[in-house]
């Protein structure tokens, strides 16, 4: 992830680039959105790659035996990155309802940081989708977040078959 990080630039100019070659009409409008859809990609990349190694560290070590350890760790490391896992374990051993506070208390720690948030907003969107949330928890979480209460209407209806807690 660092290696991303530091080189962001180089990465979005290279991407442009590649676009510019592979784009022969209408120079002066691709121009334009060369750029942003450079750093699009990059970001949904490193959302792609933060989001997933986030799933997977949460799966493999959460065990709701080890709670201790990881509220002993996450004490030490307050990173936005343990923070996500640990929410992350948590939707996996327990209702939503229970972790409201921890969620906008997250939110707003991450405020300033994009990529943790969307992170955040995708690992509440993921446990919704998965299991049923009462209406009025739905739209308190999906307002904190600023996630489309619509939008989650739609998956809801879409998603037919539920995992219990």
């Amino acid at each position: 992830m660092q290696l991303l990080q530091k080189n962001s630039r180089d990465i979005v100019e290279h991407i442009s680039q590649l676009i510019r070659e592979k784009h022969f009409r209408d120079r002066n409008s691709l121009e334009k959105g060369v750029e942003e859809a450079s750093k699009s990609f990059v970001f949904r990349l490193c959302f792609m790659t933060s989001f997933g190694i986030t799933k997977r560290i949460s799966n493999a070590i959460g065990y709701d035996k080890l709670k201790n350890s990881f509220d002993k760790a996450l004490e030490a490391q307050p990173y936005n990155s343990v923070k996500l896992i640990d929410l992350a374990i948590k939707l996996s051993y327990s209702n939503i309802v229970s972790h409201i506070d921890i969620i906008e208390k997250y939110k707003d720690d991450m405020e300033k940081n994009k990529l943790s948030v969307v992170v955040l907003q995708n690992l509440v969107i993921d446990y919704m989708y998965m299991f049923d949330v009462d209406y009025k928890t739905r739209s308190r979480i999906c307002s904190k977040l600023g996630i489309s209460v619509q939008e989650q209407r739609k998956i809801d209806h879409i998603s037919t078959i539920k995992r219990k807690k």
